[in-house]
Protein backbone atom coordinates (compact mmCIF):
# COMPACT_ATOMS: atom_id res chain seq x y z
CA UNK A 1 0.00 0.00 0.00
CA UNK A 2 1.53 3.17 -0.84
CA UNK A 3 -0.25 6.68 -0.58
CA UNK A 4 1.30 10.00 -2.21
CA UNK A 5 0.42 13.37 -0.93
CA UNK A 6 2.23 16.22 -1.96
CA UNK A 7 2.07 18.87 0.94
CA UNK A 8 1.85 22.72 0.51
CA UNK A 9 4.72 25.07 2.62
CA UNK A 10 5.30 22.91 6.00
CA UNK A 11 7.65 23.49 8.78
CA UNK A 12 10.02 20.40 9.31
CA UNK A 13 10.89 20.02 13.06
CA UNK A 14 12.78 17.06 14.70
CA UNK A 15 14.47 16.42 11.50
CA UNK A 16 16.96 12.66 11.06
CA UNK A 17 16.47 11.69 7.27
CA UNK A 18 20.54 11.56 6.65
CA UNK A 19 21.02 9.67 9.29
CA UNK A 20 18.91 7.48 11.49
CA UNK A 21 18.47 8.31 15.30
CA UNK A 22 17.53 6.00 18.68
CA UNK A 23 15.14 7.16 20.87
CA UNK A 24 15.49 6.05 24.24
CA UNK A 25 17.36 3.02 22.93
CA UNK A 26 15.21 2.08 20.50
CA UNK A 27 15.95 0.54 16.78
CA UNK A 28 17.70 3.63 15.12
CA UNK A 29 15.43 5.31 12.30
CA UNK A 30 15.23 8.50 10.13
CA UNK A 31 12.19 10.62 10.76
CA UNK A 32 11.08 13.86 10.97
CA UNK A 33 7.92 15.82 11.44
CA UNK A 34 5.96 17.92 9.80
CA UNK A 35 3.64 20.93 11.01
CA UNK A 36 1.49 22.27 8.83
CA UNK A 37 -0.59 25.32 9.21
CA UNK A 38 -4.69 24.94 10.24
CA UNK A 39 -4.75 27.66 7.56
CA UNK A 40 -3.78 25.11 4.78
CA UNK A 41 -6.67 23.15 4.09
CA UNK A 42 -6.04 22.12 1.10
CA UNK A 43 -2.97 20.10 2.54
CA UNK A 44 -4.59 18.69 5.34
CA UNK A 45 -7.77 17.81 3.31
CA UNK A 46 -5.24 15.89 0.93
CA UNK A 47 -3.32 13.91 4.37
CA UNK A 48 -7.63 13.14 5.58
CA UNK A 49 -8.50 11.48 2.15
CA UNK A 50 -5.24 9.60 2.32
CA UNK A 51 -6.04 8.65 5.78
CA UNK A 52 -9.24 7.64 5.22
CA UNK A 53 -8.38 5.53 2.46
CA UNK A 54 -5.30 3.89 3.93
CA UNK A 55 -8.00 2.62 6.82
CA UNK A 56 -10.44 1.21 4.07
CA UNK A 57 -7.28 -0.72 2.66
CA UNK A 58 -6.61 -1.86 6.20
CA UNK A 59 -9.99 -3.41 6.62
CA UNK A 60 -10.02 -6.91 5.69
CA UNK A 61 -6.51 -7.08 8.58
CA UNK A 62 -8.98 -5.79 11.07
CA UNK A 63 -10.97 -8.44 10.49
CA UNK A 64 -13.51 -6.61 8.34
CA UNK A 65 -13.56 -3.53 10.75
CA UNK A 66 -12.00 -0.53 11.77
CA UNK A 67 -10.73 -0.49 15.62
CA UNK A 68 -12.56 2.30 17.22
CA UNK A 69 -9.45 3.43 18.77
CA UNK A 70 -7.15 3.28 15.92
CA UNK A 71 -4.36 6.04 16.36
CA UNK A 72 -4.48 8.42 13.55
CA UNK A 73 -1.20 10.21 12.38
CA UNK A 74 -2.76 13.44 11.74
CA UNK A 75 -2.31 15.12 15.61
CA UNK A 76 -3.72 18.54 16.63
CA UNK A 77 -0.53 20.93 18.04
CA UNK A 78 -3.35 23.10 20.13
CA UNK A 79 -4.47 19.64 21.75
CA UNK A 80 -1.30 17.78 21.91
CA UNK A 81 1.60 20.42 22.23
CA UNK A 82 -0.09 23.30 24.04
CA UNK A 83 2.92 23.75 25.97
CA UNK A 84 5.14 24.67 22.37
CA UNK A 85 4.21 27.81 20.53
CA UNK A 86 5.73 26.19 17.77
CA UNK A 87 2.37 24.02 17.28
CA UNK A 88 0.20 26.55 17.56
CA UNK A 89 -2.43 26.92 15.59
CA UNK A 90 -1.49 24.29 13.43
CA UNK A 91 -1.55 20.02 13.09
CA UNK A 92 1.50 17.68 12.72
CA UNK A 93 2.13 13.82 12.10
CA UNK A 94 5.64 12.08 12.62
CA UNK A 95 6.54 10.15 10.01
CA UNK A 96 9.52 7.51 10.55
CA UNK A 97 11.44 4.72 8.59
CA UNK A 98 14.23 1.89 8.82
CA UNK A 99 14.91 2.56 5.29
CA UNK A 100 16.77 5.61 4.01
CA UNK A 101 14.32 8.06 3.01
CA UNK A 102 15.31 9.77 -0.57
CA UNK A 103 15.35 13.40 0.44
CA UNK A 104 15.29 16.08 -3.39
CA UNK A 105 14.33 19.66 -4.18
CA UNK A 106 11.84 21.07 -5.69
CA UNK A 107 13.52 19.84 -9.27
CA UNK A 108 13.51 16.51 -7.88
CA UNK A 109 17.27 16.49 -7.49
CA UNK A 110 19.26 14.89 -4.45
CA UNK A 111 19.81 17.29 -1.82
CA UNK A 112 23.67 16.53 -0.42
CA UNK A 113 24.41 19.05 1.30
CA UNK A 114 22.77 18.29 4.87
CA UNK A 115 22.83 21.75 6.37
CA UNK A 116 19.44 22.62 3.50
CA UNK A 117 17.14 20.36 5.55
CA UNK A 118 17.02 21.01 9.35
CA UNK A 119 14.70 21.49 12.24
CA UNK A 120 14.32 25.45 12.93
CA UNK A 121 12.08 27.98 12.73
CA UNK A 122 10.80 28.43 9.11
CA UNK A 123 9.11 31.61 7.88
CA UNK A 124 8.76 33.71 10.60
CA UNK A 125 11.73 36.20 10.02
CA UNK A 126 13.81 37.12 6.70
CA UNK A 127 16.34 38.39 9.03
CA UNK A 128 17.53 37.65 12.80
CA UNK A 129 20.13 38.21 15.40
CA UNK A 130 20.29 36.52 18.67
CA UNK A 131 22.48 37.82 21.34
CA UNK A 132 23.62 35.68 24.50
CA UNK A 133 24.32 36.75 28.20
CA UNK A 134 26.29 34.74 30.30
CA UNK A 135 27.03 34.92 34.54
CA UNK A 136 29.63 33.00 35.50
CA UNK A 137 29.40 29.89 37.29
CA UNK A 138 25.70 29.60 34.80
CA UNK A 139 25.61 27.18 32.20
CA UNK A 140 22.14 28.44 30.74
CA UNK A 141 22.08 32.18 29.61
CA UNK A 142 20.62 34.66 31.68
CA UNK A 143 19.20 36.63 28.69
CA UNK A 144 18.55 35.44 25.30
CA UNK A 145 17.23 38.73 23.14
CA UNK A 146 16.29 38.30 20.14
CA UNK A 147 16.22 41.10 17.28
CA UNK A 148 14.55 40.60 13.53
CA UNK A 149 15.00 44.28 12.14
CA UNK A 150 11.07 44.44 11.70
CA UNK A 151 11.14 41.09 9.08
CA UNK A 152 9.65 38.80 12.34
CA UNK A 153 5.92 37.43 11.45
CA UNK A 154 5.42 37.03 15.65
CA UNK A 155 6.56 38.63 18.80
CA UNK A 156 10.28 38.35 18.80
CA UNK A 157 10.21 37.41 22.74
CA UNK A 158 8.22 34.04 21.59
CA UNK A 159 11.26 33.61 19.11
CA UNK A 160 13.76 33.89 21.95
CA UNK A 161 11.66 30.63 24.04
CA UNK A 162 11.70 29.22 20.77
CA UNK A 163 15.70 29.33 20.63
CA UNK A 164 15.51 28.17 24.47
CA UNK A 165 13.59 25.39 23.73
CA UNK A 166 15.14 24.51 20.28
CA UNK A 167 18.96 24.60 21.13
CA UNK A 168 21.56 23.54 23.88
CA UNK A 169 22.77 27.04 24.55
CA UNK A 170 25.35 26.00 27.66
CA UNK A 171 29.12 26.51 26.40
CA UNK A 172 29.25 23.02 26.25
CA UNK A 173 26.31 22.65 23.90
CA UNK A 174 27.40 25.58 21.80
CA UNK A 175 31.21 23.65 21.42
CA UNK A 176 29.42 20.26 20.23
CA UNK A 177 27.42 21.51 18.46
CA UNK A 178 29.73 23.37 16.23
CA UNK A 179 32.63 20.93 17.07
CA UNK A 180 34.49 23.81 18.13
CA UNK A 181 37.20 21.30 19.36
CA UNK A 182 38.32 20.37 16.44
CA UNK A 183 38.97 23.76 14.61
CA UNK A 184 42.05 24.77 13.49
CA UNK A 185 42.01 28.03 15.08
CA UNK A 186 45.35 29.28 13.49
CA UNK A 187 43.01 29.99 10.23
CA UNK A 188 41.61 32.99 12.81
CA UNK A 189 44.80 34.29 13.21
CA UNK A 190 44.51 36.86 10.34
CA UNK A 191 41.74 39.06 9.12
CA UNK A 192 39.41 37.51 12.52
CA UNK A 193 37.10 34.84 13.17
CA UNK A 194 34.24 36.35 10.75
CA UNK A 195 33.90 36.03 7.19
CA UNK A 196 35.49 32.55 6.48
CA UNK A 197 32.58 29.86 5.42
CA UNK A 198 34.72 26.79 5.97
CA UNK A 199 34.66 27.59 9.83
CA UNK A 200 31.60 25.63 11.62
CA UNK A 201 29.92 29.18 12.85
CA UNK A 202 29.91 30.52 9.91
CA UNK A 203 27.66 27.80 7.97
Amino acid sequence: MSIKVITGKVRASFVHVFKPQSINGSEPKYSCSLIIPKSDTVTIGKIREAIEQAKQEGVPKWGGKIPPNLKLPLRDGDIDRPEDEAYAGCYFLNANSREKPQVVDKQVQPILDQTEVYSGCYGYARRCEIQLAYAIGMKEPVSVNVNCFGTASVPEIQLARMARRQYDLTPAGIISTLDLQAVDYTETSAYGHFGKPWLPWEK
